[in-house]
């Protein structure tokens, strides 16, 4: 005889285990959204150091897992961590070779620390010179460029940026 009662899901969460989420006002989703992006990058020693950092601010109080903002903090750290994971895979992908790398991160680090004018000055200044062809959008070491930049950027002292030894 079959059972005419519909397939129950077997999960072990009942719908009160599963958190809500709750999207912080602007102010504190500033702080969640930055957090996470650089927990899903430096690591959980990262978030540790965080957690200790900021124990006294409330504007960080999402780290606790009582808190009504943490699964939203959860759900973003998740996110950054597979959209950081997947552009990683990319960027190994279209890693430029040694020649080209010496030039695009060097030039990377320089515009962090010196601002976008900087970069302007550097892309008219090499504009003819191959070796920094990857300031063009059409150069397939572009989006490579762009990825370091935006590295550095996150780094919280650009001045500490070891740059590794390209032979």
């Amino acid at each position: 005889m079959s059972n005419s009662q519909p397939e129950e899901n077997n999960s072990s969460l009942s719908p009160a285990d599963v958190p809500t989420i709750i999207e912080p006002p602007p102010n504190i989703r500033y702080y969640v959204d930055k957090t996470a992006s650089l927990v899903s990058r430096k690591g959980s020693e990262f978030e540790k150091r965080m957690k200790i950092n900021q124990a006294e601010n409330p504007e960080f109080n999402f780290f606790r897992s009582t808190n009504r903002y943490h699964p939203y903090y959860q759900l973003k750290l998740a996110e950054y961590s597979a959209q950081h994971q997947r552009d990683h895979q990319d960027m190994d992908d279209e890693r430029p070779p040694p020649e080209v790398r010496f030039y695009l991160e060097r030039a990377a680090l320089l515009v962090t620390k010196k601002g976008p004018e900087f970069e302007k000055t550097m892309m008219s200044n090499h504009e003819r010179n191959p070796d920094y062809r990857f300031f063009r959008s059409s150069d397939r070491y572009h989006e490579y460029y762009k990825s370091k930049l935006a590295e550095y950027s996150a780094a919280e002292n650009p001045e500490d940026i070891q740059l590794e030894h390209i032979v």
